[in-house]
């Protein structure tokens, strides 16, 4: 109970008789009283702190029917506008003023939580750097700054206090004001409850409990506080947002005459708390997506995507002020070789550690990205000279040569630098990217461990890469050539089979592209995709690819081999290129008995999603079906897969990788999460109806979990090792 029983606004004696023996002297906590509660009243959640309840048997009167409609309207209009507001900042302050002006209340008012975490400059130093915003009657919509000089209490001995280590301390953020009310914004900032005489509130909120009453009923330290402000009778309820986070609280004042908080009004703050604590989570929810969409879920790095998105405003910055921008790649030597040797769990430690070393390295205006792999870019803007460059970069190097402890391994690498200056290498970011590259190379060239500014004479290196750019196109010429025998050509198709493991039927394959070198050998498409990429093949590759798949397809169904789908990876230029969909809608036969299915990778199917989605119903009009390449990556949300034309989920092979033995006794927490994580990606493929493949399956144990996790497809070299076309019948028939 939060105030006397004979100033309950008409609510029965009999309902707080249980508790009037425990009674504090002046303002109680709100505790929920389960003998007190009808099922009208719901029993109070986590974030709902309750109160003891009216005896429901008696009828409301009018005016407290009238009260609770005033409370519901409010409350609905506040609902209305944090659902339609995406801008906390915007949503929350509206919301308290129409709850204000529903309720008439004098002040209600938005705190937040904030951690203390070691010794930091008294509060006045600091009140000038936080704002609060007023909402009301007296200054809507305006801003309130804190002045220096003012500390949590105004002035005194508080004012040379330090931070306590680790202490809760609390910040006005909005407030809605009434006719006459004093603004709290500038002495609530940044301040300590303890401090403040208000450490009982702290252990209120910690409790999930409300704390209300008029002013003579809070002990005397409080009123000193309250009194400040004119404060007559106050009601705050904390806002929670898990079991081990409380965000703040809301606090409502009246400051023109004492006033005794009614059921009605104490349950709709209640509600809103709850209301401020869901937007509050949705927000944190929405900005952990789209961060997710642009940063390396590996090293919390800018990605590719928001590097290109940078890069070209850090140039037109430096266009108008005349000052040059370094562009570099840097790579990690010899990193391939501990991945390959250790595992991947030593090479991403590797990654992580490197990145926080390179941070550690670089000016606050600098961009550090991983542009893939053990690769990364950096956008080195506000260069007075190329010394800035030469000491960043030796810097770099210098960090990276210091070992990093993994585990029980002690690992050495180096770095390799490229560096191309804008606008003395290129005026555009494509000439810049591509002129850093070529310096790369070179310093690989020479021995790695050192950096390299980009000069004219190293296009002998570019020579190089043209030299594998035109063998390539000269493939993609010959492999195109219909007078060419299949043996022959230098591209070609290598097939794996994908299996259902409740009947073990090889019901699909999916297509990977490799290149017969002449003089390299058989490549993957790994080792010349890059190249293809940069000479701009990745269109024509494509189309080859769709192309001969296609033809195929009829080959097998002349020959009755029993398949039902053959699937093709699209990267995200291929899939955004109108001749590649126009090479779909010529080779596909809709009558053939075999599907064509597409994987495309998440990050490609979430750029446009209306675009996405109308490409992916004119390829299902077609016959064709669509598969989410890398499903579990992060990159897309539940809502637009549900949205998505989709008929198969494949699985990050990097979920698959380094799975332990099903028994329960043999896993390590690492391998229990990875456990958790492909179970819920199963469970939510069942949920859409879409059947779910693994793919990159290795070993025997590999499979075994999978099999144990009901997983319904598999695919990877321990199933089949992949084929050339000609052996697909023979393998076929003898499983």
């Amino acid at each position: 109970m939060w105030c006397n029983p004979s100033r309950c606004n008409g609510l029965p004696t009999s309902a707080l008789s249980s508790r009037q023996n425990s009674r504090l002297a002046f303002v109680e906590l709100i505790r929920p009283s389960s003998t007190e509660m009808s099922d009208r009243w719901p029993q109070p959640s986590l974030a709902q702190p309750s109160l003891a309840q009216p005896n429901l048997v008696e009828p409301l009167s009018p005016a407290a029917v009238l009260q609770r409609e005033r409370c519901l309207l409010g409350l609905a209009n506040a609902t209305r506008i944090l659902l339609r507001h995406s801008n906390l900042s915007a949503a929350f302050p509206r919301s308290l003023e129409h709850l204000r002006a529903a309720l008439s209340i004098d002040r209600l008012y938005l705190c937040e939580h904030v951690q203390s975490s070691g010794l930091s400059p008294n509060p006045a130093s600091l009140a000038g750097e936080h704002e609060a915003h007023k909402y009301g009657e007296h200054g809507h919509g305006e801003h309130g700054h804190g002045e220096h000089g003012h500390g949590e209490h105004g002035h005194g001995e508080h004012a040379q206090d330090e931070y306590r280590h680790g202490e809760l301390r609390f910040t006005l953020k909005f407030e809605a004001l009434g006719k006459g009310a004093i603004a709290h914004e500038h002495r609530w900032q940044d301040c300590s409850y303890e401090q403040t005489g208000l450490g009982r509130w702290r252990s209120a909120f910690e409790a999930r409990q409300s704390i209300g009453g008029v002013l003579e009923e809070f002990p005397v330290t409080e009123q000193a506080q309250l009194r400040r402000y004119q404060v007559k009778s106050a009601l705050m309820v904390p806002i929670v947002l898990s079991e081990t986070e409380l965000w703040g609280y809301i606090g409502c004042e009246a400051c023109q005459q004492a006033r005794v908080w009614s059921t009605h009004e104490h349950s709709t703050l209640v509600a809103l708390a709850d209301n401020f604590s869901s937007a509050i989570r949705r927000q944190r929810r929405d900005e952990q997506i789209q961060h997710q969409a642009f940063h390396d879920l590996l090293t919390g790095l800018p990605n590719r995507m928001l590097f290109n998105h940078r890069l070209p405003l850090a140039i037109a910055h430096a266009r108008r002020t005349q000052e040059p921008v370094a562009v570099m790649f840097l790579d990690l030597d010899r990193f391939k070789q501990i991945n390959d040797t250790l595992g991947h769990e030593y090479g991403d430690q590797l990654l992580i550690q490197a990145t926080r070393r390179l941070q550690t390295c670089l000016r606050e205006e600098d961009i550090l990205a991983r542009w893939g792999g053990d690769e990364f870019t950096l956008c080195l803007p506000n260069l007075q000279s190329s010394d800035d460059v030469v000491k960043i970069c030796q810097r770099l190097l210098a960090t990276l040569r210091e070992p990093f402890e993994i585990e029980d391994q002690c690992l050495e690498i180096s770095g390799s630098i490229g560096i191309a200056i804008y606008p003395q290498d290129g005026s555009e970011v494509s000439a810049l990217l591509r002129n850093a590259d070529t310096a790369l190379y070179r310093v690989k060239e020479e021995g790695r461990d050192h950096y390299q500014f980009f000069r004219t004479e190293m296009n002998s290196l570019a020579s190089k890469h043209q030299s594998w750019t035109t063998a390539l196109r000269r493939a993609l010429v010959q492999s195109s050539d219909s007078d060419s025998a299949r043996f022959d050509q230098e591209l070609q198709l290598h097939y794996q089979p994908q299996v259902r493991l409740s009947d073990g039927c090889n019901y699909g394959l999916e297509a990977f592209l490799r290149w017969q070198h002449p003089e390299q050998g058989l490549l993957t498409a790994t080792e010349f995709l890059p190249q293809a990429k940069q000479a701009g093949l990745m269109v024509e590759l494509g189309e080859w690819v769709i192309q001969s798949v296609c033809e195929q397809l009829q080959i097998w169904q002349s020959a009755n081999i029993a398949l039902e789908s053959v699937s093709l990876n699209l990267s995200e230029q291929q899939f955004q290129s109108s001749a590649v969909m126009a090479t779909l809608g010529r080779s596909f036969n809709p009558t053939c008995r075999i599907k064509l299915a597409l994987e495309l990778d998440e990050s490609t199917l979430r750029q446009d999603l209306s675009y996405t989605q109308s490409v992916l119903k004119k390829l299902n009009h077609l016959g064709i079906e669509i598969v989410l390449h890398q499903f579990g990556a992060g990159q897309i949300g539940v809502e637009a897969l549900a949205q998505l034309p989709l008929r198969r989920l494949k699985l990050d092979r990097r979920l698959i990788e380094g799975m332990q033995a099903p028994s329960p006794e043999a896993l390590d927490e690492g391998a229990c999460r990875q456990r958790t994580v492909i179970s819920a990606l199963l469970g939510l493929g069942q949920c859409l109806s879409l059947p779910v493949v693994a793919q990159g399956v290795e070993s025997a144990e590999q499979l075994e979990v999978l099999r144990s996790l009901h997983c319904p497809e598999v695919q990877g070299n321990f199933i089949s090792p992949l084929l050339p076309a000609a052996d697909i019948a023979e393998y076929l028939l003898r499983v």
